[in-house]
């Protein structure tokens, strides 16, 4: 029996939000256990729902993501911050690796395969 893995979504743009959620409910093992529009929201957010994953974008208002990421993981270092994002530049990619981010994906790639994207960031306790 496979435990689900608890997912709060972060981006600023409710439409995001919406369509991640609905292409994540596909996924019987996945549940999407609440949102947040910004960087503040989402550190209340994950400090009250203790997901198991936080999809974020990076650029979101009152926080950014980069610090809400710092927030959560120095708090909460069981939860997993992977960025969705359009930054695609490596210094990007640096800033996430120095707030010990746990996974870096393109929002343009998201019509790849978003749940092999993150099975391979999530830690082998989650089956997929």
């Amino acid at each position: 029996m496979s435990t689900k893995v608890r997912i709060l979504l972060a981006d600023d743009h409710a439409e995001f939000r919406r369509a991640i959620r609905l292409f994540l409910k596909k996924h019987k093992n996945i549940e999407v256990v609440g949102e947040a529009s910004d960087g503040d929201e989402t550190i209340k957010q994950a400090h009250s729902l203790h997901p198991d994953v936080i999809l974020m974008d990076i650029n979101m208002p009152r926080c950014n993501g980069f610090d809400a990421a710092k927030n959560i993981k120095r708090s909460l270092p069981g939860t997993q911050v992977i960025f969705l994002t359009m930054y695609a530049d490596d210094r990007y990619r640096k800033l996430a690796n120095e707030v010990y981010a746990d996974g870096f994906i393109n929002k343009a790639d998201l019509n790849m395969n978003i749940f092999q994207s993150l099975s391979n960031k999530m830690t082998s306790r989650y089956i997929m």
